[in-house]
């Protein structure tokens, strides 16, 4: 297991009391992971990858009314081709930054999450709310790159390197929530109690 992320037996440890207070939001949330610089990125990429598939469907179109070489279909297929793999990338993209979340928000009842998700090519960001005590895994599938799984069968990847909430309080939540640890946000802060079951 990655050094980041330290993993608790989920029957060990059900709840924790954070010995300072939590800020929420006037939502009552409290974000301790995003990625909005990746965010950026993919809408950067997605234009360009729209004008590669427009390029090479134009130039395909043509070719295929007024061939450059009659009866010859070379370029009509290298085109088609070129399309067709920046409609693949295209593809791949989006399928996997909808995989990849793009916020992490403790909710003010410290029992679940609330996920945002990346898209490339829309403005539209699928959320997910899960509770803390379902988490069950973490895998690390490549170099601080996780995939979480839930017991209700939610899948999702995080990337710690990136994540840009970097303060010790988000810090310590975050480590705790994948932990499978619901956060006790009820009452002062005060020295960690630790209710076993």
């Amino acid at each position: 297991m990655n050094r980041y992320l330290i993993r608790v037996p989920l029957r060990s440890i059900s709840e924790w009391r954070p010995p300072f207070q939590i800020q929420f939001d006037p939502t009552g949330k409290k974000t301790i992971y995003s990625t909005q610089s990746a965010n950026t990125f993919l809408k950067i990429f997605a234009p360009l990858n729209v004008g590669f598939i427009g390029i090479h469907t134009y130039l395909s179109f043509t070719e295929y009314l007024y061939p450059l070489v009659p009866g010859r279909f070379g370029l009509l297929i290298t085109y088609v081709s070129l399309n067709a793999l920046g409609a693949l990338m295209a593809f791949s993209v989006e399928y996997v930054s909808r995989k990849f979340a793009k916020t992490i928000s403790l909710k003010q009842n410290g029992r679940q999450l609330l996920l945002t998700f990346h898209s490339a090519f829309t403005s539209f960001y699928h959320t997910e709310t899960i509770n803390i005590a379902d988490i069950q895994k973490i895998e690390e599938f490549s170099r601080e790159h996780f995939k979480i799984t839930t017991s209700e069968g939610v899948k999702f990847l995080i990337s710690h390197s990136r994540n840009e909430i970097q303060d010790e309080e988000s810090k310590i939540l975050f480590k705790k929530v994948l932990a499978g640890i619901t956060i006790n946000t009820i009452g002062t802060p005060m020295p960690n109690r630790i209710r076993r079951y």
